[in-house]
């Protein structure tokens, strides 16, 4: 969130403990939901009506689904359920991995969840996927310090603010992006 500078220390102090509160919060739900093992996110984790009948109605037309979402918003969870609940998912991940989410690899390993760090190659496999009808997901807060001058395929030619996984494989497809 950008405050500028009018906001004063006082709203930037209540703003950052507001992140963190619910940094706490997501966490403790994460780590609780996975410990309750796959039933648990299985059938704790709800997506509106909406979203399914979304990704059934793309995938019926031949088109493959992108989802982008906020780590913060418990992305974790949500992906996990989407692989648990059967859908094949193409996870474009952060370069650099933190070695502490094991249930990723897990599922990948189940052969739930395809996790492909964020290069070239697995952009291009991102848009061969969404092109076939598959479903891809990614997080559209990953941070570009991340990124070396090898990640960003050759297409995208110029600096970008935003992360060019969020959108850039739905762009050369007739993907659904939720």
């Amino acid at each position: 969130m950008v405050l500028g500078p009018e906001a004063g220390h006082e709203r930037i102090d209540q703003v950052v403990r507001s992140v963190l509160q619910h940094a706490g919060r997501v966490s403790y739900d994460l780590m609780h939901m996975i410990c309750a093992g796959d039933k648990a996110i299985r059938t704790g984790i709800r997506f509106s009506p909406s979203v399914w009948s979304d990704i059934e109605a793309a995938r019926a037309g031949g088109r493959g689904v992108m989802f982008c979402g906020a780590h913060l918003s418990n992305f974790n969870l949500a992906f996990l359920s989407f692989a648990l609940n059967d859908l094949q998912l193409q996870l474009l991940s952060t370069p650099s991995r933190s070695e502490g989410f094991h249930l990723v690899g897990e599922l990948r390993n189940r052969g739930m969840l395809l996790e492909t760090p964020i290069d070239a190659a697995s952009l291009r496999a991102a848009v061969r996927r969404l092109k076939e009808g598959g479903l891809v997901l990614t997080g559209a807060d990953v941070p570009l310090a991340s990124w070396d001058a090898e990640t960003i395929p050759s297409s995208v030619s110029r600096p970008t603010c935003q992360p060019v996984t969020s959108g850039w494989p739905c762009k050369r497809t007739p993907a659904c992006c939720l």
